[in-house]
C-alpha cells in the first residue's frame, strides 16, 4: 500500500528525484519510484547499527534502484560499501555542517544559563547534549561522573544532560541507584542548545555509535574542550 501511494504521488506531483532517509524509507522508495524513471538518493547519516543482516542483504538486492547514495562522513561511507557492496565511486561525502554566526548570534550568556541551574562559580560542569537513546550511553556517563566523585571528593562536580528520549527511566533509576541527584541535572529538551554548551566546562559525548556528531561540532563551534 505504502509503494502504490508513493507512485500515485510521484504521478500527481511530477517528482523528479527523491531522497529517502532510513531503511523503511529507502525499501519504499527504491521499488515505488524507478518503476517509474525517478532517481532515489539514498542519505545516510549513521554507521548503520540499526539495520540487520536481513536488512543489508535487502540493501545489497536494491543497490541497482539507486542513482546516488550520500554519506556524511568517508567512516559512513565505508560502511555503506562494506555492509552493502555499493561501489564507493557512487557515494558522495556531504558532511554536516552548523551556522556558526547563528551561534554567535544567540546571545546566550554563560552565567545566566548556570544560573537557571543553580550552578555555582566554582563547580565544574559536564554537560552533554544528545537524545535519550540507548546508543548515546548516557549511563555509562552517570556512571563515569560517580567514579570522579568518588576518586576526588573535593571536586565540585556538575552533569547537565540536556535531551530527552526513550531511556529516561533507565537514566532516573541509575541517577537514584548512585546517589547523584544533587549532581545530574536533567535539563529537558532544547531546540538551540546553544546555552547548554556555554554552560558547560567540558563537553562529552559517550555514543557507542555516531556518523558525524553535530553536537561534537556545535561544542567545538562554542569552543568547549570535547571528550568522545
Amino acid at each position: 500500500r505504502a509503494i502504490g501511494r508513493v507512485r500515485r504521488y510521484i504521478r500527481e506531483h511530477r517528482i523528479e528525484a527523491i531522497v529517502s532517509f532510513h531503511f523503511v524509507a529507502d525499501f519504499i522508495c527504491g521499488l515505488a519510484a524507478t518503476d517509474l524513471g525517478v532517481p532515489v538518493i539514498s542519505s545516510r547519516r549513521d554507521m548503520g547499527f540499526t539495520r540487520t543482516g536481513r536488512q543489508k542483504q535487502a540493501g545489497r538486492l536494491l543497490r541497482g534502484r539507486f542513482a546516488r547514495w550520500i554519506a556524511v562522513s568517508d567512516a559512513v561511507r565505508q560502511a555503506i560499501h562494506r555492509d552493502e557492496a555499493i561501489p564507493l565511486d557512487r557515494i558522495e561525502v556531504v558532511y554536516n555542517g552548523i551556522d556558526i554566526d547563528a551561534l554567535d548570534a544567540h546571545g546566550c550568556c554563560r552565567e545566566a544559563e548556570r544560573a537557571r541551574h543553580q550552578i555555582g562559580d566554582d563547580e565544574l560542569v559536564v554537560g552533554c547534549v544528545a537524545n535519550f537513546n540507548a546508543v548515546k550511553r548516557h549511563v555509562t556517563l552517570i556512571e563515569a561522573v560517580d567514579r570522579l566523585r568518588r576518586s576526588y571528593p573535593q571536586l565540585k562536580l556538575r552533569l547537565v544532560l540536556t535531551g530527552d528520549g526513550p531511556e529516561r527511566p533507565n537514566i532516573e533509576q541509575r541517577i537514584r541507584e548512585l546517589n547523584l541527584g544533587d549532581t545530574v541535572i536533567l535539563a529537558g529538551r532544547s531546540e538551540q542548545p546553544t546555552g547548554a554548551l556555554l554552560a558547560a566546562d567540558i563537553f562529552v559525548l559517550p555514543s557507542e555509535s555516531e556518523g558525524f556528531s553535530n553536537a561534537i561540532v556545535q561544542a567545538m563551534a562554542c569552543r568547549r574542550p570535547v571528550v568522545a
